[in-house]
């Protein structure tokens, strides 16, 4: 409560009233916490002798609200009890005045490691070789979270106009359809001995949307993010295509409406999910109005330049293996109940190895005819990894709905925006240019039905009755 508030209570009590028309316009400038007014509310009615808010209403107008997040930065902390350092950790720190979570930095400069890493290192297991190319997806709120201004300043950091850092890596064409990715990688491939780069997707759905020309795109994405050592194309102009020591990393950005919208549901299935690191935040503590980073980016793109010395196998140390073979056990054990999950899951492992390589060579950049694999990296990547998974029932709830558990979450994120409680008036002008008032009914009715929502009386002011929320997103689907 502002010192202004508690003053104001404070004299009320003690019989300090000034006239309540002018106090009815003091408070209409004020910033008051919504649930703070039932004091203020209880202390005028005391102090001017009110029967209840209702009579209060007829000179109180009602107050501008401040509105509250329940937001709460759980991925700072991690890196901090996991005892992240390294490039990494730096960039964290680097980027700790722009908007976006934290968690969305983390995952912009870790796909910028592993894009810079090409094909250069690996983990081999025996039938199959695990490489850097990691593809992560950073999903919330369009313009709250400030994903791609975050992304195009890793990806400017890696490519920008810092002399050696222009050649780190290729970056992919974002527009047009997966027959043009695969030229592109073949094209790659013939002048560079490889088809590698980064992928930087700042709007997902308008990369992946339901166009006819993109109806194989998820399939093409899936088969390219497995960093294949060679594919073979066939080609209407120009015969066959070859596409040789393939590595994509990815930085795909997303709103939850648009991904309810936009995206095929084929992406949500299968493969694809399962190869991505989806990094969800519905919001966000960070950011200021003229942002300064801490310290010059000279030393992090210095960093990245190194990165091109680091070649050969990536090797697990004897306690390492130990710790990865009982962290296998368990998760072959452990299958989630959320069937949703699967995808994710049955490929947490190889995100283990992966993760793990690249955390241990972001902080030790020295490294050259090998990398080593402690298990305080796998240890690191595991809580990387179940903060994920913690977040993927919440992300899972926006993708693959029906067309009417979408409008469901439409109304859901409507009245979260006001705090849990909003008025019947002010949900129906909101919907009104997305369904008409029979259609937002019926779709309130199944929600009460459901558990989701309540219908409340309201304070006069605000309207005689409004809905608020009883469970949360993840429940919806």
């Amino acid at each position: 409560m502002s010192p202004h508030i508690q003053s104001l209570l404070r004299d009320l009590a003690e019989g300090r009233k000034p006239d309540i028309h002018d106090l009815a316009s003091w408070l209409v400038r004020q910033e008051i916490d919504y649930d703070e007014w039932a004091a203020v509310a209880e202390g005028l009615c005391k102090a001017y002798g009110l029967r209840d808010e209702a009579e209060l209403a007829e000179y109180i107008k009602k107050p501008v609200f401040l509105k509250q997040s329940t937001y709460v930065d759980d991925f700072l902390p991690l890196l901090k009890d996991i005892g992240l350092t390294g490039w990494l950790a730096d960039y964290v720190n680097h980027t700790c005045e722009l908007k976006a979570p934290t968690a969305f930095h983390f995952a912009n400069g870790l796909a910028i490691i592993s894009a810079a890493l090409r094909r250069q290192v690996f983990i081999d297991q025996g039938y199959y070789q695990v490489w850097p190319a990691v593809q992560v997806m950073n999903v919330g709120p369009s313009g709250r979270t400030g994903k791609s201004t975050a992304s195009e300043y890793a990806v400017h950091l890696a490519l920008g106009e810092a002399g050696e850092a222009q050649s780190l890596f290729n970056l992919l064409p974002d527009e047009g359809s997966g027959e043009a990715l695969k030229t592109e990688l073949s094209q790659l491939s013939r002048k560079q001995g490889e088809a590698t780069g980064l992928l930087y997707v700042s709007e997902m759905a308008t990369f992946m949307g339901k166009q006819e020309y993109n109806a194989t795109l998820i399939q093409t994405l899936t088969d390219l993010f497995d960093s294949r050592l060679e594919k073979r194309r066939r080609t209407g102009a120009r015969g066959n295509e070859r596409m040789k020591n393939i590595a994509v990393a990815a930085i795909f950005n997303t709103n939850e409406e648009w991904a309810i919208e936009a995206i095929p549901s084929s992406a949500f299935g299968g493969g694809f999910f399962g190869r991505l690191l989806p990094f969800y935040q519905h919001d966000t503590d960070r950011g200021s109005a003229r942002p300064k980073p801490p310290f010059p980016p000279t030393e992090l793109v210095a960093g990245l330049t190194r990165l091109r010395f680091i070649k050969g196998p990536a090797v697990l140390t004897a306690e390492a293996e130990t710790w990865y073979d009982a962290r296998y056990k368990e998760l072959e054990r452990g299958w989630p109940e959320d069937e949703r999950l699967l995808p994710f899951w049955e490929r947490v492992s190889v995100h283990l190895l992966r993760v793990g390589m690249l955390l241990s060579i972001s902080q030790n950049l020295g490294q050259r005819d090998s990398v080593r694999i402690e298990a305080a990296h796998l240890e690191q990547a595991d809580g990387v990894l179940r903060w994920i998974l913690r977040y993927l029932p919440r992300l899972y709830s926006f993708l693959g709905v029906t067309a009417f558990g979408a409008e469901h979450a439409r109304i859901f994120r409507a009245i979260q925006r006001k705090g849990g409680t909003i008025s019947d008036g002010d949900l129906g002008r909101l919907m009104s240019r997305r369904m008409p008032r029979r259609a937002l009914e019926e779709h309130l009715g199944d929600m009460i039905k459901n558990g989701l929502v309540e219908r409340v009386k309201l304070a006069p002011w605000e309207g005689k009755y409004g809905w608020k929320l009883l469970r949360k997103m993840e429940d919806l689907s």
